[in-house]
């Protein structure tokens, strides 16, 4: 096991823009990211506490119809299948190993209006 994840039991696969990802259970997304890429992800710009606002996506669980955002480093609610629709362009770029990579399988749920581009991603705070 890396030092940097908690302990694991499984790996739990999800979706990141349409390709398939295996991450560590009972972590953090940021740190299941750093799982995947680990001589990128700890070099990102991120405060790894809730306060930068770098390491934010959208994601979707299973039967869910909108997206719905959250930030990485505090998100640790990852489930079977969940799908990461949208990234930050911070995330995008320290992904860009995996993200070249690993070919895209499906394509990303759609929304409702598919002419109406998903909105930048905006939190109560800023």
């Amino acid at each position: 096991m890396h030092d940097f994840l908690n302990d694991y039991d499984r790996l739990i696969p999800i979706w990141i823009l349409g390709r398939r990802a295996e991450v560590p259970a009972n972590n953090t997304l940021l740190r299941c990211l750093q799982y995947l890429c680990p001589d990128t992800v700890p070099y990102g710009k991120f405060c790894w506490n809730n306060e930068c606002g770098n390491s934010k996506f959208y994601y979707r669980r299973p039967g869910d119809t909108h997206d719905r955002k959250a930030r990485a480093c505090c998100f640790a609610r990852i489930t079977d299948e969940m799908e990461i629709t949208v990234l930050s362009a911070e995330l995008k770029f320290v992904l860009r190993s995996f993200l070249d990579s690993t070919p895209i399988e499906r394509p990303l749920p759609t929304t409702e209006n598919p002419s109406t581009p998903i909105p930048e991603i905006r939190f109560r705070d800023e």
